[in-house]
């Protein structure tokens, strides 16, 4: 989950409909994936007379009956005991029994979607799949290592299989509206470090009446009507900050980024002012986060999840003596800060509903890490892309100096003030669609469904690429260059999802556009900067972050209208 996404939502689309075949690329065409529906195989192993079972996914396993006979020459039979469909007795070499792709995935065939193949792509080698593909394509600087050239081959839709899971990788505004408007036939499924560390119970993790329930509750506090009292808090953050760094220094953005945007979150939500508790809050999400990159999650002391978990719990533990202490105060009638943490331990849902003990201190760590690393790195990838454009830093001055020629000196800015900042609002756009903060949305089909005139069978993981479209050329031209004016024109619905739509669409994303655009509005009017390496790579694992914390020479400006 992320705090930061569009003040301006996109134009919804009013039909979810299955989308049309595609036409075939020249590689589908000849390719044994796509113009076979029973190319795609996995080896049984022979034990005769036995049950076989394959895990497919956490919790569920394919069986067979495995029949041999007794010579080499002769034939086997397996026999698919799926609920829904007829079992069928396949000739097979007695060496080399193999189960038909079908087998593997569907219980059940029916209407428009028999007959459809499954998308082109490789579910690699029996069992494993193609988990050895994908961790040998780990690399923190370049996110589509696995995805990019099966992309590049067959196209916006393949699968494949990695960790036990099948699953089809898809990109495309008409694949993005089919899958963000339809959350009962494509369920939210995250990684499988992301429940453990962040919650099951947290908002990002629900689906179905427990996620409405939860999102009634959490997103009051970061209503709009709400986020017009949080302007001055977010300036006196920001002014802070800014008066704190040193001239002719070298100094580390991105960290300083962090420290900005928790000092903000921790006093929305509690009422915490910078100090000792605040520093250890954070230093415990330094190590969290660590945990949200890793594959397979094993909870022992000496791995990167169980430190991660480890973290999780005196994260938690801080969280609980805060809410222990509000709610004696609470009942007690003494004064209390009418923050994020009290509105929740006294708001009801519309049937009276409150939050639980674990449901507070899932959504409380869940908003504390939405609330800060995520819109951190956005505003560290703005400055650095500010870095190499002074003209788009001097449109930004002149936005900002003409909301300054009707203030006194030093009178603060206000909600109106904010809005009027368009340019601004286009810069930080286009922050966000350069280096997505969150790159891909995790499904799970909950219903056989099609898209792209293929097969999406139920239970299969389905990941919704955002990158391949925000980062693509065909929907931005010269994508890889940072222009804020190309949101001077209408985008076409479903082609710019920093942060997803609908449903999931992050409910605290306006106010990460707000501190943003405080920031950008007195950084700019405060300080000159220069880069000290104007080409740093960026690092997408486990944030997205500039590679060296983006250092910056720093001289104050003293000259400035």
């Amino acid at each position: 989950m992320s705090l930061s996404c569009s003040l301006k939502s996109c134009s919804s689309i009013q039909s979810a409909a299955p989308l049309k075949p595609a036409a075939k690329t020249r590689q589908q065409q000849h390719s044994p994936c796509s113009s076979n529906p029973s190319s795609q195989r996995i080896t049984c192993k022979r034990y005769p007379g036995a049950l076989l079972s394959l895990p497919l996914k956490r919790g569920a396993f394919l069986g067979c009956t495995v029949t041999l006979h007794s010579t080499h020459d002769q034939q086997s039979s397996i026999r698919s005991p799926q609920r829904g469909v007829k079992g069928q007795h396949r000739k097979v070499p007695a060496a080399k029994l193999t189960l038909e792709k079908e087998t593997q995935t569907q219980a059940k065939h029916g209407g428009e979607k028999e007959g459809l193949e499954l998308p082109p792509g490789s579910l690699g080698l029996p069992i494993i799949g193609e988990t050895l593909e994908l961790i040998r394509s780990l690399n923190p600087e370049n996110p589509d290592a696995f995805s990019g050239p099966r992309q590049a081959k067959y196209g916006r839709i393949f699968k494949s299989n990695a960790l036990g899971r099948n699953f089809i990788t898809v990109s495309g505004p008409e694949a993005a509206a089919q899958i963000l408007t339809n959350e009962k036939l494509y369920a939210t499924e995250w990684p499988r470090s992301f429940k453990p560390l962040i919650g099951e119970h947290a908002l990002s993790m629900t689906n179905g009446p427990k996620h409405k329930y939860l999102r009634a509750l959490i997103a009051n506090p970061l209503s709009l009507e709400n986020l017009k009292t949080y302007v001055p808090l977010i300036e006196r953050a920001v002014l802070s900050l800014l008066d704190s760094w040193q001239e002719d220094t070298i100094l580390k953005a991105h960290q300083e980024m962090r420290r900005l945007t928790f000092n903000v979150i921790s006093e929305l939500i509690f009422g915490a002012k910078p100090g000792p508790q605040t520093e250890r809050l954070s230093g415990h999400f330094d190590v969290w986060v660590q945990g949200l990159a890793v594959l397979i999650p094993i909870d022992l002391p000496f791995t990167k999840f169980g430190k991660s978990m480890k973290a999780r719990r005196a994260i938690l533990s801080e969280v609980a003596q805060i809410v222990g202490e509000r709610r004696t105060a609470l009942r007690n009638g003494e004064p209390v800060p009418n923050d994020i943490l009290t509105r929740l331990l006294t708001e009801k849902d519309a049937e009276g509903r409150q939050l639980t003990e674990v449901e507070l201190s899932d959504n409380l760590l869940n908003l504390l890490f939405a609330g800060h690393d995520t819109s951190a790195s956005s505003l560290s990838i703005i400055i650095h892309s500010l870095g190499s454009r002074p003209d788009v830093q001097q449109k930004l001055r002149d936005e900002h100096a003409r909301i300054r020629s009707g203030k006194a000196a030093g009178e603060p800015l206000t909600w109106q003030d904010v809005r009027q900042l368009a340019y601004t609002d286009q810069v930080i756009s286009e922050g966000l669609r350069l280096r997505p903060i969150v790159g891909n949305a995790f499904k799970v089909a909950t219903e056989d469904t099609t898209m792209y005139g293929y097969r999406v069978p139920k239970g299969w993981s389905v990941n919704l690429d955002y990158r391949a479209v925000m980062c693509r050329d065909s929907y931005f031209p010269e994508a890889d260059q940072f222009r804020p004016e190309r949101f001077d024109e209408k985008l076409k619905p479903y082609t710019f999802l920093p942060f997803g739509s609908g449903e999931r669409q992050c409910p605290g994303s306006a106010l990460a556009r707000m501190e943003m655009t405080v920031f950008l509005y007195h950084f700019l009017h405060l300080w000159d900067f220069e880069l000290t390496n104007p080409s740093e790579e960026t690092v997408f694992v486990p944030m997205v972050r500039p590679k060296e914390g983006l250092p910056l020479k720093l001289r104050r400006r003293v000259n400035f209208q």
